[in-house]
């Protein structure tokens, strides 16, 4: 799978190849999974995993192992409508509306 995605305002190109390598023979053997993606996603996504006390690969184990119970995603994947599109290239050029504070936007929107 290929795609961009945005994080935090910064766009990133990422491209996911598995290759999988089976290991042992029984109940219990394990596979190699290796995946490619953006360094910097790597990075910065090692960083917060490790504040959990978690690595990489136990995050990637922890998904598929909800993946292969719950046979679906264990979130919501979105593809954002033409309206949202056009919001969000908007936002990352510095356009529209900004709030110093949440209660501000709030009263903004007559909340």
């Amino acid at each position: 799978m290929n795609g961009n995605v945005s994080v935090g305002g910064e766009r990133y190109r990422f491209q996911t190849e598995i290759q999988c390598i089976a290991e042992g023979s029984g109940v219990m053997s394990t596979t190699m999974v290796h995946v490619r993606v953006d360094g910097k996603v790597k990075d910065t996504a090692s960083k917060a995993l490790a504040a959990m006390g978690m690595s990489v690969s136990d995050a990637v184990r922890m998904l598929l192992v909800r993946v292969a119970a719950e046979k679906a995603l264990p979130f919501e994947v979105r593809v954002p409508n033409a309206i949202t599109v056009k919001a969000m290239r908007a936002a990352d050029r510095g356009e529209g509306k900004r709030y110093k504070s949440a209660e501000a936007l709030l009263q903004d929107l007559g909340v």
